[in-house]
C-alpha cells in the first residue's frame, strides 16, 4: 500500500514537471522568435537602462550597427549623446529628456553622426517599457529607438 501511494506521488510529481518543462519550451520559443524579430528589424533598436547613471545602452541590433558604423560591444555601457558629438544644444533632444524624466514615450528628430562623422537625421521614438500592470517597469524605463536616415540635412539644418 505504501509502495502504490509513493508510485502514484511519483507519477503526479513527473507529469508535474514535464507540464513545466513544456512551459518554459514555450515560452523560450516565444522569447527566441521575438530576438529574432528584433534582429530582423530594418531599423535600427536601442535599449539602454535609466535605471542606472548616465543611462547606458544594454543593447543594439544589427540595423543599429550598420546605420550608425558603431559595433554593439563600442555602445553597450555608453550613453547614446555619443552619436550627437558635440552637437548637443538642439530643441528636440530637450523633448526627448523631458520625456526621459516623466517616464513617457516621444519622437523627435535630432542630428546624429555616425562613426565616421557624417551627419545623419535621427528619427527616433522613445518608448517606456512597462511591466504586466501598465506601470514602468523601471523608472523610466528605456527605448526601442529607429534610426533610419530620411534625408539629407537642409543648409539650415547643418
Amino acid at each position: 500500500l505504501q509502495l502504490q501511494a509513493f508510485l502514484t506521488s511519483f507519477t503526479v510529481c513527473s507529469l508535474s514537471i514535464v507540464a513545466m518543462l513544456s512551459e518554459l519550451r514555450r515560452r523560450n520559443d516565444a522569447l527566441r522568435l521575438r530576438e529574432r524579430a528584433i534582429e530582423s528589424l530594418g531599423e535600427g533598436v536601442v535599449i539602454a537602462d535609466t535605471r542606472l547613471p548616465d543611462m547606458p545602452v544594454i543593447y543594439v541590433n544589427p540595423s543599429f550597427e550598420r546605420l550608425t558604423g558603431y559595433a554593439s560591444d563600442e555602445m553597450v555601457g555608453r550613453n547614446c549623446r555619443v552619436l550627437q558629438g558635440t552637437d548637443r544644444e538642439q530643441d528636440d533632444l530637450k523633448v526627448l529628456r523631458q520625456a526621459l524624466q516623466r517616464g513617457e514615450p516621444a519622437r523627435a528628430v535630432v542630428r546624429n553622426y555616425r562613426k565616421n562623422g557624417q551627419l545623419f537625421l535621427n528619427d527616433l521614438t522613445l518608448t517606456p517599457v512597462r511591466d504586466e500592470q501598465g506601470t514602468r517597469d523601471r523608472p523610466h524605463d528605456l527605448t526601442p529607438a529607429s534610426w533610419p536616415p530620411r534625408r539629407t540635412p537642409t543648409r539650415m539644418e547643418r
